[in-house]
């Protein structure tokens, strides 16, 4: 049993300075906390590093950490040391301090230093050991983790297993070991660094608002940040007031809001920012600036992050996917762009060896085809993504070619922002259909929710556990239908891009193959993809519903109603209200409900 009572008295400790107050507790590790280890009867080694410059010159004057084996373990002592190293029989060899220390009844460990050690400007390692003597229940994962990895956090040698140092968290376990220190000294009040400075897109002539990293070094919550900004040689100031504070983290940095004026000519400039004020007051951090890129560009698109999932009825896991995609599509509305592969169910319709990507399990997802994940986890990233620049711009409109609905045509527009030579983009096109459902028996969603119900109370997937096992006549939404280009087409976007030229293309879907899953046409809507034909990965993405023919019939039957609503759209799906000279999409809904899109040139 993972002994909750030591943890909690170490993770409550929070790693934020109070007001005015002159010691902090560091820790990396999160409060969602697992035992971990190797399996074997070897001895452990377990680090974390601190080399953040904002602690320079501070002392560590306690060390703290916590095991999960308290029995059939010897030898244990915690240590800090300026480099990790081993001696010839490959032990750990500490030069700062080594202290044995024997764990509590419930697995914590800690040390008050003889003598306070400054924090200098090449960092320090601060960990402990420990030999396992006979494996048990507790000594198969001996070491106690957090969920919350930074790339210092965990640093892990063993005598079997990892016979060398090495950095062991955010590259293979996405966690750290719960290892604390106390720090003594002076913390300032107002002290905020800039962490990082994006390549940053804005609309020449217009304003920029870009998410830079930030971390508060202070102690008290910064609510409005001023800064100055130099670009091509000119300088500037801004204001920024915050619609949440952000509070003193010495460990994790986030994002804060800055706007920028972009200069009028199309280039690429040199941009430094400084953090100057932080609540009205001088900022006391020494990182404070940060030098980037600034575009400026003549269009900024939209852009839709696509997230991709694999799942099936028989998966007793996968209705955290249907979840997920139901909640984004809520939350985001068109800007949620989803497509569900399903296998080995009534609704399988792409093969798993023409996937997008590899997966060798499910349920899964990707966004804009990065790693596999899990697609209850997509919403993070998908935001994250959406933030991001995309050189893409594209709008899409499908209808149904014939009365019979037995083929449907899709129309891409695609303009880039950028130009750019010997390029490989290529646009993809899947049908995707809505509202799925059936009484039929091989249409039940397995279900094990249901079962772990004690595990999910209190959280959002707590309706699952109450849908039932299986879950009949469930409503499947964003199921693929025809995905035949997952690759791209080659050849569909120009190698040559133009940043005054929009790219039309069309693409047919033959439904046919697929009319017994046409359950209401009304519900069919295609995903436009462009890709990346160079990485594979997505760069924008668009979903467009399904209209009514617009062939020579549909218009001569036109001509004998009348319009009701006329609206124009550019070439990014965005409403225009008055029209200036150039390409539109002219959409005109009849009295008779129906509707009819095509595009315009107005001059």
């Amino acid at each position: 049993m993972i002994k909750k009572a030591i943890t909690t008295a170490l993770l409550c400790s929070a790693i934020l300075a109070d007001a005015g107050a002159a010691t902090i507790n560091f820790t990396y590790a999160g409060k969602d906390y697992f035992a971990w280890g190797t399996g074997k009867k070897e001895n452990y080694d377990v680090a974390m590093r601190i080399d953040n410059p904002e602690l320079v010159g501070k002392k560590i004057t306690k060390i703290s950490a916590s095991l999960y084996a308290t029995e059939g373990i010897s030898g244990t002592t915690m240590w800090m040391t300026k480099e990790l190293s081993l001696n010839d029989k490959k032990q750990n060899v500490p030069d700062i301090t080594s202290v044995e220390v024997a764990p509590s009844e419930y697995g914590d460990m800690k040390v008050t230093l003889e003598s306070p050690y400054t924090i200098t400007s090449d960092g320090v390692y601060i960990g402990y050991s420990f030999i396992i003597d006979e494996l048990n229940d507790e000594t198969e994962t001996p070491l106690l983790l957090a969920e919350k990895a930074h790339e210092n956090g965990f640093y892990l040698h063993s005598s079997r297993t990892v016979r060398k140092w090495m950095n062991y968290g955010t590259p293979r376990v996405d966690a750290s070991p719960i290892i604390e220190v106390t720090i003594e000294g002076d913390f300032p009040e107002y002290s905020m660094s800039l962490t990082s400075l994006p390549v940053i897109y804005g609309k020449a002539g217009a304003t920029a608002t870009v998410n830079v990293g930030v971390q508060n070094f202070g102690s008290e919550p910064v609510n409005e940040i001023e800064y100055t900004y130099t670009i091509d040689g000119n300088t500037k100031t801004g204001k920024q007031t915050l619609t949440a504070p952000i509070a003193s983290d010495y460990v994790h940095s986030t994002v804060a809001p800055l706007v920028f004026e972009v200069p009028e000519a199309i280039g690429e400039y040199d941009i430094e920012v400084k953090i100057d004020k932080i609540n009205g007051t001088v900022n006391g951090s020494s990182s404070a600036t940060a030098s980037g890129k600034f575009n400026a560009v003549a269009i900024v698109p939209h852009h839709r992050p696509l997230v991709e999932e694999y799942t099936g009825t028989w998966c007793g896991w996968c209705p955290r996917g249907w979840y997920a995609l139901e909640k984004m599509n809520r939350l985001y509305g068109s800007d949620f762009i989803g497509i569900a592969y399903h296998n080995g169910d009534p609704m399988a319709t792409v093969s798993p060896s023409d996937y997008p990507v590899y997966v060798n399990g499910f349920p899964a997802a990707t966004v804009d085809r990065g790693s596999v994940i899990d697609p209850y986890d997509a919403e993070e990233p998908w935001k994250i993504s959406r933030e991001q620049f995309t050189p893409a711009a594209i709008s899409l409109y499908a209808w149904w070619t014939d009365k019979e609905k037995t083929s449907i045509e899709a129309a891409s527009f695609t303009k880039f922002a950028i130009a750019e030579e010997n390029a490989d983009y290529r646009l993809a096109y899947v049908l995707c259909a809505d509202d799925l459902h059936s009484t039929d028996s091989d249409w039940d969603q397995s279900n094990y929710f249901p079962g772990y119900k004690s595990d999910y109370e209190g959280t959002e997937l707590e309706v699952l556990c109450d849908m039932g096992n299986p879950i009949k006549n469930l409503h499947f939404n964003e199921v693929a239908l025809i995905a035949d280009t997952p690759d791209g087409i080659d050849g569909s976007l120009p190698s040559s891009i133009e940043t005054d030229k929009t790219t039309e293309d069309h693409y047919t879907f033959d439904t046919k193959p697929v009319k017994n899953l046409i359950q209401n046409p009304d519900k069919l809507f295609v995903v436009a993809i462009v890709l990346d034909g160079k990485t594979g990965k997505v760069v924008n993405a668009i979903k467009a519903p399904v209209t009514a023919e617009a062939g020579v019939d549909t218009a001569i039957a036109e001509e004998a109603k009348d319009a009701v609503s006329v609206r124009y759209t550019d070439l990014q799906g965005r409403i225009v209200k008055a029209p200036r000279a150039g390409i539109y999409i002219k959409t005109v809904k009849y009295s008779d409900g129906s509707v009819k899109s095509e595009k315009e040139l107005i001059k």
